[in-house]
């Protein structure tokens, strides 16, 4: 596949401060501020990801401009599918809001029938640093303590997230080979130790993840996001990954290589996912996606042997075309 096209090009920042404030905040100043960026910034990341690996038919989609020469993909909520999908998203802002969500993930696997068999994960990993014990959210497995955040300002804000984007299409249109048809998808949410135990996000069901996630995937980062009250990894896994650091190394120099540097001479910063505590006893949650709708009240339970939320079916639907440069 040719390069990607999604680009930047040095240019009037006026019209990029316009086009971005359409859809995310112009400024974060609080802790809500903060909360709506994230929230929609999962929300963008994640439609990209199942665009770019066509896992939805083309309809499901729509092209939103975040610079004149950067488009990202969203789900068009005048159909039925993206609407729902838009929907689960709320969800996921609401567990964001509550400082309930440690990570959202996107589960591919080969076929609808098989859950174990898991070909791709893309994981969007939350750290908290406002609610006055960082260090009960910010440490390591063995204990270490991570450092606070650091909010490096909007500008290099500006500049991770297109990153983020450019490295998704660049990593998924580019670098990973095409899925094979019939491959299926699940959305899946695990919860921070702070999280009620009762409590699910809207749309999201009780799932046992032992039984999607494989241990002996590889992972890579694809990007990090800071502001002073939040922060986030996103990582790509699959078995397929041989080698991480130079699969890392690959895609950096892609990205570069499709971006000018545009918001700020400063060097970019990784930034580590947060401390390993998860919940246990099978209080992870998952949606099913890809295909067409089922239907299914919202307002009722799920039966007693459902573990997820099935609306689709198992062959893959038409492709997505290559992502366009913004008009």
């Amino acid at each position: 596949m040719g390069t990607t096209g999604w680009f930047l090009e040095a240019r009037n920042v006026e019209k990029f401060e316009r086009a971005w404030a359409a859809t995310f905040p112009d400024r974060i100043g609080d802790v809500s501020e903060s909360v709506l960026f994230f929230s929609r910034c999962v929300y963008v990341a994640f439609s990209n990801i199942l665009a770019s690996r066509q896992l939805l038919p083309q309809n499901i989609f729509k092209e939103r401009s975040i610079d004149g020469d950067l488009c990202a993909y969203v789900m068009d909520t005048s159909e039925i599918l993206g609407a729902r999908l838009a929907q689960k998203f709320r969800g996921v802002s609401e567990a964001i809001a509550l400082h309930y969500l440690r990570e959202v993930t996107l589960i591919v696997t080969s076929s609808i029938e098989s859950v174990t068999d898991v070909i791709e994960t893309y994981t969007w990993r939350m750290r908290y640093d406002f609610d006055g014990e960082p260090q009960a959210e910010l440490l390591e497995a063995d204990g270490t303590v991570l450092p606070a955040l650091q909010f490096r300002g909007m500008q290099h804000l500006k500049k991770q997230t297109a990153q983020l984007l450019i490295a998704i299409s660049t990593l998924c249109q580019e670098l990973m080979k095409p899925l094979p048809p019939g491959a299926s998808a699940f959305i899946g949410i695990t919860y921070t130790d702070r999280t009620p135990k009762e409590y699910q996000a809207p749309g999201f069901y009780s799932f046992p993840a032992e039984a999607i996630l494989r241990p002996d995937a590889q992972q890579m980062q694809i990007g990090s996001l800071q502001t002073e009250y939040h922060g986030v990894s996103i990582r790509m896994g699959s078995p397929c990954i041989d080698d991480p650091y130079v699969e890392e190394l690959a895609l950096k120099r892609k990205v570069t290589a499709n971006m000018k540097d545009y918001f700020t001479n400063s060097s970019d910063e990784e930034s580590s996912g947060g401390d390993e505590v998860q919940r246990s006893d099978n209080n992870d949650t998952v949606e099913r996606i890809s295909g067409t709708l089922t239907q299914q009240n919202s307002n009722d339970a799920p039966p007693a042997t459902r573990t997820f939320d099935l609306i689709s079916c198992a062959q893959l639907t038409p492709k997505v075309p290559p992502t366009r440069r913004g008009k």
